[in-house]
């Protein structure tokens, strides 16, 4: 366990710059998984949650918006709207025309699973520093992205590994736990 959780991680504290690396890499893998679950799965994927008072859906997404939306109820009384993130069809005129929409709606796609991964990454607070909430702060309209199905165990899964290893980069960097 020592061998797993401290050696090859961080040897010992030695190697701090190697917990970065595996904290970029652990964002990077889950970004692949969710923009690829976001194209294959019917049931899994990203979704954008909106209050229903307000329009808050983001212009940028909102082409590859599902048109249905699901209604999420709070303490009886519905106050949210959900509205799953899908690859949007493409139209065929010509081919310039049909790349460049190809390329604005996988740009659209990567940049979604690339904030919910940054936002999976630091999900978990530690006391009163949370910066999964600064990063929904940093956003223009008030909505949230939700995960469901194996995109939800990716996102429960990323936040886990990610809060020991900023952690241990903060102890590495910082400190002489190992000492």
């Amino acid at each position: 366990i020592n061998r797993v959780l401290f050696d090859l991680t961080s040897q010992y504290g030695m190697n701090p710059g190697r917990v970065l690396v595996i904290i970029t890499v652990i964002f990077a893998v889950c970004t692949v998984l969710y923009w690829t679950l976001i194209h294959s799965s019917k049931t899994s994927g990203l979704s954008i949650i909106v209050p229903t008072q307000h329009n808050n859906q983001p212009l940028w997404l909102l082409a590859n918006l599902s048109q249905k939306h699901d209604l999420i109820e709070i303490g009886g009384f519905v106050t949210m709207r959900a509205f799953k993130v899908q690859p949007r069809e493409l139209r065929r005129t010509n081919r310039i025309t049909c790349l460049r929409e190809l390329a604005r709606r996988e740009l659209a796609l990567l940049w979604v699973s690339i904030v919910f991964s940054l936002m999976s990454t630091f999900n978990i607070k530690f006391k009163d520093v949370d910066f999964g909430r600064w990063l929904k702060l940093l956003m223009t309209k008030e909505y949230d992205i939700k995960a469901t199905g194996v995109a939800r165990t990716v996102s429960g899964l990323q936040a886990l590994l990610s809060v020991y290893f900023v952690a241990l980069l903060i102890v590495t960097y910082f400190g002489r736990p190992f000492e």
